[in-house]
């Protein structure tokens, strides 16, 4: 209906638990129940207001949907229990040993005795990220494969358990992502900032003079200069998050032909014949250093 996958997958959770509360209330009344008790999901995102109404019971009739029963929120994943004054009394009575409900604060605590409270944060920057985190998983693993973790919860775990781990990753990730073909590469379409193509790109380009055939004629290996010198632009086009930029770079910066190029030598530099072909050939191992600063590069 136009919305977003996401918009719609919230929409469905909310609801449905709205509906199941709604279901539990009526079995609450059928049952002759006065009250309830708010029970806020045990995990490291629970927000704060579900996290304070934790263990705190309110009279049915008082119910109020996002206020003091759930769904308090979308995607809220907390729910309600009978409310009953006599359990622990019963529970006695009845010769069973009763354990009390531990409550949020409770949990929360006990987790920081377990785990100390740096991998506590760690573990809500965990799921907080995830979103982010999945892209920048997806990134890593087509550039490393194998070398990296094989899949986001190892990868997770590396970023904020294992620093120095994945710092090194994060510091050899430009160099890795340079000596890679477009062909290992091109899943990354549409994902990769202005910088890190312009990297990727030059590295390209300044790899055209040793890969040339150097037993063909200057005219040959000019031709072949142009064709790599056009195939990277366009491959590095195509990995750029900013398609924006990349019609930009069409309209006023396209590919040309070799002729074309030809005719810029003679009318621009006044070079003919075998000196035109050389100069292709040497300017196809450099980039345009107006667009490299653009991008961020340093020179």
């Amino acid at each position: 209906m136009g919305g977003s996958f996401k918009a719609a997958e919230r929409l469905v959770e909310t609801e449905t638990s709205r509906i199941h509360e709604d279901a539990q209330f009526k079995a609450y009344e059928a049952a002759g129940v006065e009250e309830y008790e708010f029970m806020a999901e045990k995990e490291f995102t629970t927000c704060s207001v579900c996290a304070a109404l934790d263990g705190k019971h309110f009279k049915i009739k008082d119910k109020k949907t996002g206020v003091n029963c759930n769904p308090m929120h979308p995607h809220c994943h907390c729910t309600t229990i009978e409310y009953d004054p006599h359990e622990e009394e019963d529970y006695i009575k009845s010769g069973l040993k009763y354990k009390k409900r531990q409550t949020y604060k409770e949990w929360w605590e006990e987790q920081k005795r377990l785990y100390g409270e740096e991998r506590m944060n760690n573990e809500i920057r965990k799921v907080k990220n995830k979103a982010e985190d999945e892209k920048q998983y997806f990134k890593y693993k087509v550039i490393y494969k194998a070398e990296f973790p094989k899949n986001l919860e190892e990868f997770q775990e590396m970023k904020y358990n294992r620093v120095e781990e994945w710092n090194k990753f994060k510091a050899s990730k430009q160099d890795k992502l340079n000596s890679l073909d477009y062909s290992h590469i091109k899943a990354l379409k549409y994902s990769l900032g202005n910088k890190e193509v312009r990297l990727w790109y030059k590295a390209q380009d300044e790899k055209i003079i040793e890969v040339i055939d150097k037993t063909k004629s200057l005219e040959e290996q000019a031709r072949q200069a142009h064709s790599l010198r056009n195939q990277y632009r366009t491959q590095a086009k195509e990995l750029m998050a900013n398609q924006k930029e990349r019609e930009y770079l069409d309209l006023f910066k396209p590919n040309i032909s070799f002729e074309e190029l030809l005719k810029r030598k003679k009318d621009i530099y006044n070079l003919v014949g075998e000196d035109a072909y050389r100069d292709i050939i040497r300017s196809s191992g450099t980039t345009n250093k107006e667009y490299d600063k653009k991008a961020g590069l340093k020179e």
